[in-house]
């Protein structure tokens, strides 16, 4: 049985949304024009966040020995997401 605490559920779900709020923040910067004008510091800060929510939900998962690799995998696909958004950001200014 795969019984998850209730943390372990919202280290899950915190990985998870982090890789896709960046998916969505990336397309919406794609298409809108808003979304070209908005100030560097405030991409940055939320490819930070986002990462670094994906970081504590990997510590936490990995910490209670559960899915390592899934974990890992998610915190370089965020990781290397947040880098591409950055780059093709500061490459607009």
């Amino acid at each position: 049985m795969n019984e998850l605490t209730k943390k372990e559920r919202r280290a899950n779900i915190l990985a998870s949304l982090s890789s896709l709020v960046l998916i969505i923040f990336a397309q919406l910067q794609y298409k809108f024009e808003f979304f070209h004008e908005m100030p560097f510091l405030i991409v940055l800060l939320i490819c930070i966040a986002c990462t670094l929510t994906s970081i504590w939900a990997a510590y936490y998962l990995i910490s209670n020995n559960k899915q390592i690799e899934v974990c890992l995998f998610q915190v370089s696909a965020t990781s290397a997401l947040a880098a591409v958004i950055i780059v093709f950001n500061f490459r607009n200014i």
